[in-house]
């Protein structure tokens, strides 16, 4: 076999796509951190975390989407 060389290429939907499950799966660690924390300071930080995370995966899910985030 002859070894080719492939051109691997990366588009925007494929990328923002990633982007998206690997918010995802920051939310889930958050959520399941949540119930391991003691302490109230750490628990309202992930909490705030868990917010920005959010907010960062709904942008994404709205530029998949093609909808503009400004108009709500």
């Amino acid at each position: 076999m002859k070894n080719e060389k492939r051109e691997i290429t990366l588009n925007e939907k494929d990328s923002l796509t990633d982007m998206l499950e690997t918010e995802k799966n920051v939310l889930n660690a958050y959520v399941d951190s949540l119930w391991q924390l003691e302490k109230k300071q750490f628990r309202e930080q992930i909490l705030r975390n868990l917010n920005d995370t959010a907010q960062d995966a709904f942008l994404l899910l709205d530029i998949l989407s093609g909808k503009n985030s400004d108009n709500g």
